[in-house]
C-alpha cells in the first residue's frame, strides 16, 4: 500500500483542461492516487497554486484562536502586535485574513468585538 505517495498535476485551468486523460501511474503495481490538493508543511497547495484552500483552512484555525482569545483576555498583556503578510494574495483572500486580525485586535484592546466589521 502507497502511503506517501500522491499525484498533484499544477498548472493553469487552461493548461489543466488540456490534458484528456489522467494520467496512470503505478508503483510497484499499484496505482497512485490523484489529488487536486494536497497539505506539505503546513502549506495547502492546490492544483493552480492559488492561496484559497490555504487561507479557508487557517481562517477557521484563526476564528477558533479568537474565540479562545476572548476568553484569555484580561490575563495576557494588550501590546501584543500580529503582523501577517502574504505573497501573491488575491485582494478578498488577504481582506478575509485582514478583517480575522482587526476582530483579534480589537478584542485584545478591549474595543468593541464587531465594531468597524463590514460585510
Amino acid at each position: 500500500m502507497l502511503l506517501a505517495c500522491i499525484l498533484l498535476l499544477i498548472g493553469s485551468n487552461q493548461r489543466l483542461s488540456n490534458i484528456k486523460e489522467n494520467p496512470n501511474i503505478l508503483i510497484e503495481g499499484e496505482k497512485v492516487k490523484q489529488v487536486f490538493s494536497s497539505k506539505s508543511l503546513g502549506v495547502q497547495i492546490d492544483q493552480n497554486i492559488t492561496w484559497e484552500n490555504h487561507i479557508s483552512m487557517i481562517s477557521k484555525k484563526i476564528a477558533s484562536g479568537i474565540s479562545a482569545m476572548k476568553r484569555i483576555r484580561y490575563f495576557v498583556p494588550h501590546d501584543i502586535l500580529l503582523t501577517v503578510v502574504w505573497g501573491n494574495c488575491n485582494e478578498g483572500l488577504s481582506q478575509k485574513l485582514q478583517k480575522l486580525q482587526n476582530r483579534a485586535a480589537r478584542l485584545m484592546t478591549d474595543k468593541l468585538y464587531r465594531a468597524g466589521e463590514t460585510k
